[in-house]
């Protein structure tokens, strides 16, 4: 009896679990009220253009007085500044410059006229108008510059120094050629650099015909603009080869350094800034520092001249000397001992 209560009542939960699946299925929606919704009511009219009756006819013509032949002519509203609509009223003027617009409507009206050969001018205009109209396009545009033919020839020269010949390897050296103030801006000219060979010989091939500035920098200064060793001016004609000799006006920087006992300092570092020149920073212009040799010398060449100061280091001490260099001379500058298990300067 039990076991039949049991049955019963699983039987009676399951059929309400079924009634309230069935129950909360949603009714389908009726098909026929697809498409069959009121019929919306217009809120826009249909578009009216600005129109009229009246007509504008007439002729353009250059700022000399002939016809202006493709000339457009624009009438837009007074208030009509930035319009990315086409205009309503245009035309083109024909052969002999005439046109003619119809359909416009009376009132102010602004007027814009272009042509390829002139900039745009605008002015205004209240319609109706008795007979033809005559304008006339603004000052044509002025011809654009064109680049003259270029003619270009070579350049070949020579670096020197006042060193014994064969005693200086000048390889390497940058021969920088700027176009002087006075070339035309449109001449084709451009700067060029090459570098010289151990004689110092160089070469342009192609150079375009104008004048040039020739700068001669240092190889490890190659690609800067800093320091100028020499300097020339060369004109180039087309067709004639042309040679260039250019001269170092440069001076140079040497000494000795010792220790208190008097024996040679080698190894120490020696560095010059340039005191007219400044690097990007602000701070005096370095040369590639040079080291002692054995017997405790040093020499610093290819110094434009000017003050230079020279600073040396070996171990803790330190020492500065400033100095002037001539063109074709070499400095002596003297150190007193250094001591370089102190800091202390020069005695």
């Amino acid at each position: 009896m039990k076991r039949r209560l049991e049955v019963l009542l699983s039987v009676a939960v399951l059929a309400s679990l079924a009634l309230a699946i069935v129950l909360a299925r949603p009714t389908p929606p009726d098909q026929a009220l697809f498409g069959a919704g009121p019929e919306l009511a217009r809120t826009l009219g249909p578009l009216e253009l600005p129109a009229g009756t009246l007509t504008l006819a007439g002729r353009v013509s250059t700022a000399d007085g002939r016809p202006a032949p493709e000339a457009f002519v624009v009438l837009l509203p007074p208030d009509d500044e930035h319009s990315e609509l086409p205009p309503l009223h245009h035309a083109y003027s024909d052969a002999e410059g005439r046109f003619a617009l119809e359909g416009l409507p009376a009132g102010p009206l602004r007027v814009v006229l272009s042509h390829p050969s002139a900039p745009p001018r605008t002015f205004a205009l209240e319609l109706p108008v008795e007979g033809e109209v005559a304008w006339s396009l603004a000052e044509p545009l002025p011809e654009l510059p064109v680049l003259p033919p270029r003619e270009a020839s070579e350049l070949s020269g020579l670096v020197r120094t006042d060193e014994q010949e064969g005693a200086a390897d000048l390889t390497g050296f940058e021969v920088w050629l700027v176009p002087a103030a006075d070339t035309p801006l449109l001449a084709g000219a451009s700067e060029r650099r090459t570098s010289t060979d151990a004689q110092g010989a160089f070469a342009f091939a192609e150079l375009t015909a104008a004048g040039y500035e020739a700068r001669v920098l240092p190889p490890w200064a190659r690609g800067g603009t800093w320091p100028i060793l020499a300097r020339g001016r060369v004109t180039v004609r087309a067709g004639e080869p042309h040679s260039l000799g250019l001269a170092l006006e440069v001076g140079a920087v040497e000494g000795t350094l010792l220790d208190p006992g008097g024996r040679p300092l080698p190894g120490a570092v020696v560095s010059v800034a340039a005191l007219a020149a400044l690097d990007p920073v602000g701070q005096p212009a370095l040369w590639p520092p040079a080291v002692t040799d054995a017997q405790g010398r040093f020499r610093v060449g290819l110094l434009p001249p000017g003050r230079y100061l020279v600073h040396v280091r070996a171990g803790a001490a330190r020492g500065d000397s400033e100095v002037v260099v001539e063109a074709g001379l070499s400095r002596s500058v003297p150190f007193g001992a250094l001591d370089p298990r102190t800091d202390e300067g020069p005695r």
